[in-house]
């Protein structure tokens, strides 16, 4: 009896002395376990032996492959920080001890992510109109881009009067509260949209105390009421595609008219402003003063103040700028504007005609480059153009094709479908009305606006097939990419930049291989990024020099590395081995991507 007792716990011991360690050991803890967005939380972790293990940070109920971020431990015992999302929500931190999913070891205790409890402080409930205050805050969202704005109560999140952005967690905001009486009231932001995390309570906004018999029309030095206003605070984009409009219903005198040139906070040296009304009427052009914007942006915003009477109607901002001026999905894709003024009884005037504005000079081989990608085009903008016409002969007497079926809409324009060691002979119209086959309109082209001779590069890239070839320009620091005269954003909604890194310029990838018909794949159990286009096969590794190219492995000088949750690839490597060339133009630090 004791024998077979003996032998069974021997047995035993055995079989458990043959389970790794691991199985027993391993082990997370998390402090702390209830968190803002912004804050750190740290896991402390042990019971690892293998050379591959890994940490990665999940939402509570997500499948072990659907992970928010994640490092490899190699070590035994050790730490993993992390910042805590801005997603709302549970979380926690699973330990594996080897480099794919197949062996958790530990999974630690949940961590809350909670939202901010914004405090408000008001000096008093009830304020004179146009009164001068100030707003106390604490416990605000540590985002870059939290934001305060002054709204009426009961009004849309995106109907703000004022914003700024927070200056830290706990601040202050100083403003001129408006002189229409009401209710209003203070609302905190998360990040650069419409995530409303604290509400101030409302407070009063009483009428002046007395108010003139006749009402005077304001100095020339007030602004007067706002007429129109689409500006907001998400991020923005070059190249309105819909024009600026706003409509009145009876005289006014327009005292201030302001666009918004953010231009990747590079600005743009000030032009003009015009107000052209449905009917064709044109008032202005008026040279415009710039001043600075958001960040210290130079030459942000252009404003001028006319002063003068315009008739009822509606009316189409034109600014001289349209490739600078910056629009998003919020305006409708109107350039944003601001006009203000006040209504009047007064007729107004007939405006002087404006002259039409001179065609620039005709363009010489400085205006436009050759390089083995192909011409470099880039050309002086014409207000109100839907977009351009190049067209392209090897005759100096004939005007030739369209270099495009389309329209362009985007600068600068590379014409990658030309021979080697030729003179072309390239003509420049600004397209004026939109065709309508169904309607029976044709296109409206205007007068030439360029001329360029170039004779093309011996080395250009010419297309191996006979076929159509197309490109894609990128430029570093620049969140748009334009793509066979077309611009676009790399990576929508997160501002994502080409890099220069270690000599090499890195994209981020998957725009660039989509934008070429073709997909990328990733697999985190190897940290591979694969690309597909054109019939080709690319497999690359994160942190790793090696690729392998149609089965074929080869070396690279540059990693692909990961910044900001995107993966960044060299892009001379990618395209050279997808069958597609990449030319780089030192002056305008930019990659062209020919295929």
């Amino acid at each position: 009896m004791y024998r077979k007792v003996f032998a069974s716990l021997l047995v035993i011991v055995l079989i458990f002395s043959m389970l790794p360690l691991t199985a027993f050991a391993a082990s997370i803890s998390v402090q702390p376990t209830t968190v803002r967005p912004g804050e750190e939380i740290t896991a402390s972790f042990s019971g690892t032996d293998h050379t591959n293990a890994w940490i990665g940070f999940y939402k509570t109920g997500a499948d072990d492959r659907n992970l928010t971020s994640y490092a490899y431990v190699r070590n035994t015992n050790g730490t993993y920080t992390v910042t805590a999302p801005y997603d709302i929500g549970t979380y926690n931190f699973r330990l594996f001890n080897d480099g794919g999913y197949g062996q958790r070891i530990a999974v630690s205790s949940s961590v809350t992510v909670v939202q901010f409890n914004p405090v408000f402080t008001l000096p008093k409930t009830t304020f004179a109109a146009e009164e001068n205050m100030t707003v106390q805050y604490s416990d605000a969202p540590s985002h870059s881009q939290a934001w305060i704005g002054l709204y009426k109560s009961g009004s849309d999140d995106r109907n703000f009067i004022k914003y700024e952005y927070l200056k830290g967690t706990s601040g202050s905001y100083n403003l001129d509260l408006p002189k229409d009486a009401g209710q209003y009231e203070f609302r905190i932001f998360q990040d650069n949209g419409y995530t409303r995390v604290g509400t101030s309570q409302a407070f009063s906004v009483s009428s002046s105390a007395t108010a003139p018999a006749t009402p005077e029309p304001p100095a020339t030095s007030s602004d007067g009421d706002i007429i129109f206003d689409n500006n907001n605070i998400a991020g923005v984009a070059n190249g309105p595609t819909n024009p600026t409009t706003f409509s009145i219903s009876q005289p006014h005198v327009i005292t201030k008219v302001e666009t918004y040139h953010w231009n990747n906070r590079q600005g743009s040296p000030a032009g003009s402003i015009g107000l052209q009304h449905a009917d064709g009427t044109m008032y202005g052009p008026w040279q415009a003063t710039a001043r600075i914007g958001y960040l210290d942006t130079p030459n942000a915003y252009w404003f001028v103040e006319p002063n003068v009477t315009i008739k009822a109607g509606t009316y189409t901002i034109i600014d001289s700028e349209p490739s600078t001026w910056s629009h998003n999905s919020q305006s409708n894709n109107e350039g944003f504007a601001q006009v203000w003024g006040y209504a009047t009884d007064s007729a107004p005037a007939t405006p002087a005609p404006t002259p039409a504005p001179t065609p620039p000079a005709t363009g010489s081989t400085s205006s436009a480059e050759s390089h083995d990608s192909g011409t470099r085009m880039e050309w002086p903008t014409v207000s109100g153009a839907l977009g351009y016409r190049v067209f392209r002969s090897t005759n100096p007497n004939e005007l030739g094709i369209s270099v495009t079926d389309f329209y362009i809409t985007a600068l600068p324009f590379i014409d990658v479908n030309i021979e080697p060691n030729t003179d072309y002979y390239y003509t420049v119209k600004p397209v004026l009305k939109e065709a309508n086959p169904l309607q029976g309109i044709e296109e409206e082209l205007g007068d030439a606006i360029a001329t360029y001779t170039v004779r093309s590069s011996s080395n250009v890239i010419a297309s191996g097939t006979g076929g159509q070839q197309s490109f894609i320009v990128l430029q570093i620091d620049n969140p748009r990419m334009v793509v066979n005269g077309v611009s676009a954003e790399i990576d929508p909604g997160r501002g994502t930049t080409p890099q220069i890194i270690s000599n090499r310029t890195m994209v981020p990838i998957r725009a660039i291989v989509e934008a070429m018909g073709g997909s990328v794949g990733w697999d985190g159990s190897e940290s591979k990024i694969t690309l597909n286009a054109k019939g080709n096969n690319v497999e690359m590794w994160l942190n790793s020099r090696n690729l392998r190219a149609n089965g074929i492995s080869k070396t690279m000088d540059v990693a692909p590395v990961s910044i900001g949750g995107r993966t960044f690839v060299p892009v001379r490597f990618s395209a050279d081995n997808l069958d597609a060339k990449a030319d780089w133009i030192n002056s305008t630090r930019e990659v062209v991507i020919i295929f």
